[in-house]
């Protein structure tokens, strides 16, 4: 889709999982915090564009920055939109965050263990989904 629609939906969707007030309402302040948490590589002007369908192509340094702030796994975003929100996890964001401190001979080893935590998420049936 290069309409900018596909990315539309997907915000939607990190919208939808992110925290509510207790009105349901999606608190205020929350792509502020989004813009926060990826450490100001995406800017909250950007996210209201990607939003309202006018960014049609996201840089993919951009699709990281969110994955990384929110906690789910980058390919989440070349699922369709139909797939559901994306795949919270606990501690990702911290995880992937010690792996860039760690030394170069301890990377790997690390790296392996978070693809098996990834593997196992991605064995979980997706919402709706008969196991």
């Amino acid at each position: 889709m290069d309409d900018g629609k596909f990315y539309a939906e997907k915000m939607e969707l990190i919208m939808d999982a992110l925290p509510k007030s207790a009105s349901g309402r999606v608190r205020r302040g929350a792509l502020r915090d989004l813009v926060i948490k990826s450490s100001g590589q995406v800017s909250e002007a950007y996210l209201r564009q990607i939003m309202a369908g006018r960014i049609s192509s996201p840089g993919v340094d951009k699709l990281f920055a969110l994955s990384q702030a929110m906690g789910f796994p980058m390919d989440w975003w070349g699922l369709p939109v139909e797939s559901g929100p994306p795949p919270i996890v606990p501690g990702f964001r911290a995880v992937t965050a010690r792996l860039t401190d760690l030394p170069a001979e301890r990377q790997g080893e690390a790296v392996e263990q978070l693809l098996d935590v990834l593997h196992q998420i991605q064995q979980r049936p997706l919402p709706g989904e008969v196991s």
